[in-house]
């Protein structure tokens, strides 16, 4: 007798996950529910995208609009990638599926956020920020005209920005991962 995997069940925007591996919020379903994506419980501060002054002037290819894992494959691919890529070490260190989110990624979390926040809070974890915080998100994909730049949702105008790679004065990182 096979136990029913955990891709049996449906779950809906706001609904708590946990597979016995990761745990987190769901922020986007497709499949009917079974499949999708959640963002993690908590977050972390003043982390660089990179803090290699060589990589912060060169393209990694991490220029993938709607999928932070394909860029989160293209900063494995560089050596030494933990410990020049301290936002994205962050990510991996919750476990294999975890990512910095894609700025798509980024702005579809935004737009559910005060659903997920209530299941957030039930579980202590960090609240999503609301439009006119003082806060920024960091995401995984490099702007496409100028490698040294990357995409950030800035809170206090509740939009997309930019940012240099070396900027961790107020940018936050979320993890999500696939489901």
């Amino acid at each position: 007798y096979a136990q029913p995997s955990s891709s049996a069940k449906t779950y809906h925007i706001g609904d708590y996950y946990n597979d016995g591996v990761k745990q987190g919020v769901v922020f986007a379903v497709e499949n009917g529910g079974r499949n999708g994506k959640i963002v993690s419980l908590k977050h972390a501060k003043g982390l660089y995208w990179t803090n290699d002054s060589t990589e912060q002037k060169r393209s990694i290819g991490a220029k993938d609009n709607t999928d932070g894992a394909a860029n989160m494959n293209a900063v494995k691919r560089i050596s030494g990638w933990q410990s020049k890529y301290p936002a994205f070490k962050w990510c991996a260190n919750l476990g294999a599926d975890w990512y910095l989110p894609a700025k798509d990624e980024l702005q579809s979390l935004i737009s559910v956020s005060a659903t997920i926040n209530k299941t957030l809070t039930a579980k202590g974890g960090d609240k999503i920020y609301q439009n006119g915080d003082m806060e920024y998100y960091l995401s995984s994909t490099e702007y496409s005209s100028d490698p040294s730049w990357v995409y950030i949702y800035r809170f206090m105008i509740n939009s997309i920005a930019r940012s240099t790679k070396d900027n961790n004065n107020n940018t936050t990182i979320r993890a999500i991962a696939k489901f």
